[in-house]
């Protein structure tokens, strides 16, 4: 389904980043683009997603919709979603392809990016807080 370095190992099983963005994609009709990679929090690998959506998209809400679909396809839950603020937010390589090693970068500290992330992002601890 991925290449074995996109697939994302986590508590909950293998998360396939491919087809967590076409789930994605289907969930969230407003999202033009989206990428899942492994992210890490407290160690453990999680997925997190960035999709480029309208400005006014509410991170939580796009973060809980998405979720449910995802336990729906037996997809692991993402652990946080950011909203792009810009082209740069999901890095591409000369060809188009998503450089998910660079995504992996980001995010390979959760708790120190949410800390002192300054865009848009719902994490699932806020999300389900706020339902």
């Amino acid at each position: 389904m991925d290449r074995a370095v996109d697939t994302i190992h986590t508590p909950e099983g293998p998360g396939y980043s491919v087809l967590m963005e076409e789930i994605l994609l289907l969930a969230l009709p407003e999202a033009a683009d989206c990428a899942v990679a492994a992210g890490r929090r407290a160690g453990v690998q999680v997925p997190v997603a960035v999709v480029r959506a309208p400005a006014d998209a509410d991170p939580a809400e796009l973060l809980a919709r998405a979720n449910a679909a995802l336990r729906e396809a037996g997809q692991p839950p993402l652990a946080l979603l950011e909203t792009a603020l810009d082209e740069a937010a999901i890095p591409t390589g000369p060809t188009g392809k998503v450089l998910k090693r660079k995504l992996r970068e980001r995010y390979a500290d959760l708790d120190a990016y949410t800390a002192e992330a300054t865009g848009r992002f719902a994490t699932e601890t806020k999300a389900a807080a706020a339902r």
